[in-house]
């Protein structure tokens, strides 16, 4: 076959998508030739098992990253002090009136708690 000739079955697909539309704008061309490339892609996707598996996890990943806000139970860097003081066993009643501050009990040990005083 020569050079010029416009063969289907010897084109890849950009090439065909430009011998299919020779008449059409740029742009258009140019966004047709996306369109087939993300087509072969998928294509080739659903063609491998391992591939779609991992395209299956990465897509529950990123829905987990995007509602992690409505899916979070609490504020995770907001603690709630008065929650903690109910399963303490030496809660006392000023624990339920002021949140006790950090100090260093023993070396490199910090607690919060109105005993240490």
């Amino acid at each position: 076959m020569a050079m010029g000739d416009t063969d289907a079955n010897t084109l890849d697909a950009r090439q065909r998508v430009d011998v299919l539309a020779a008449d059409v704008s740029p742009f258009r061309l140019r966004a047709r030739r996306v369109k087939v490339g993300l087509v072969n892609a998928f294509q080739e996707l659903l063609r491998s098992r391992t591939a779609t598996i991992g395209a299956i996890i990465v897509a529950c990943l990123l829905a987990v990253v995007i509602f992690a806000q409505s899916l979070a139970t609490h504020n995770p860097v907001k603690s709630n002090y008065r929650l903690r003081t109910a399963r303490c066993t030496h809660a006392m009643d000023i624990c339920k009136q002021e949140v006790p501050i950090f100090k260093e009990g023993a070396p490199n040990h910090f607690a919060a708690c109105h005993l240490n005083d």
